[in-house]
């Protein structure tokens, strides 16, 4: 594809003379002269140019204004502009090149120097192009595997919650609708997406514990004992103590990492933190659990 070059110029007969330079280059550009500003600021919000070559000096709006307004708009502030100026004023060039112009041409051009300016420019934004397009693609590929990372966890904290409904069956699809619940209700209470989010993956986990309590309590037919009842409350605690405890798979990839001095180190996991949240008290606002009487341990002595 051709590059689509812009020249702003209000003399025409620069802009005239500029095309009968650039005639050896027809074949590789796509070249639109205008001499009046305020139409080719129309031009280039409209049209996407690859480089745009502004004279200094025009009326009502100033070369410097033109570029100005194209770095302060998002769409086209990375479209290469050259300054063409007649005049030797060092901080009007200094000024040009804040605002951020690509180079600075004085006028008259000759056609060589022109040519090596603006294939200049456009390989520069050649390369430019370029390396957005390779950020964007990495973007997106980041984006697709956080996406299928997360559905895994989500996936396998599911099925984690699962474990519990098939030692109890009269609970049927409860993990499933906890979750769906609990998100309803968060978004209804105005929490932040995040904290909602969280709590959908982690509330299938709030029966984990039940692992750890006994048949014989757990599938009991009829009302619990006040000792049985103790017994039963406990799933909180044991599934506070599996979802807190330190996996041993993060030991063994610290040392295979090579990262002595992180191993057995307690990492933050605000998933699992928030799925295990006991709803017992704690002995002065610390760790250790206050463990009611009657609870023997069953799976954890």
């Amino acid at each position: 594809m051709k590059s689509r070059i812009l020249f702003v110029d209000d003399s025409r007969q620069v802009l005239d003379g500029v095309q009968r330079m650039l005639r050896e280059k027809a074949g590789d550009w796509s070249i639109t002269c205008c001499d009046d500003p305020c139409e080719a600021w129309d031009l280039v919000q409209a049209a996407p140019f690859d480089a745009v070559v502004l004279d200094v000096k025009m009326p009502r709006i100033s070369g410097l204004e033109l570029l100005r307004r194209m770095k302060a708009e998002v769409s086209i502030r990375d479209v290469p502009v050259v300054m063409l100026t007649g005049l030797g004023d060092r901080d009007l060039k200094r000024k040009a090149l804040q605002l951020g112009a690509t180079d600075l041409l004085n006028k008259p051009a000759e056609a060589e120097d022109l040519i090596a300016r603006i294939e200049s420019v456009l390989r520069i934004k050649f390369y430019e192009d370029q390396l957005k397009e390779h950020n964007l693609r990495l973007e997106r590929e980041v984006r697709e595997r956080t996406a299928d990372l997360f559905r895994s966890r989500l996936d396998v904290v599911w099925r984690l919650g699962k474990v519990a409904e098939h030692r109890d069956n009269e609970t049927g699809n409860h993990v499933i609708r906890v979750g769906c619940m609990a998100r309803a209700v968060a978004e209804r209470l105005g929490m932040d997406r995040q904290f909602t989010e969280t709590l959908f993956v982690a509330s299938p986990l709030h029966d984990i514990g039940k692992v750890g309590i006994p048949d014989a309590i757990l599938l009991k037919n009829g009302p619990l004992s006040p000792g049985e009842r103790h017994v039963m409350m406990q799933h909180c605690w044991i599934g506070e103590r599996i979802l807190k405890e330190n996996a041993q798979t993060e030991i063994i990839f610290d040392r295979i990492a090579g990262n002595p001095e992180r191993t057995g180190a307690k990492r933050k996991n605000p998933l699992l933190e928030m799925a295990a949240r006991s709803p017992w008290p704690t002995t002065s606002g610390g760790t250790e659990q206050v463990i009611p009487e009657g609870w023997q341990a069953t799976a954890f002595p």
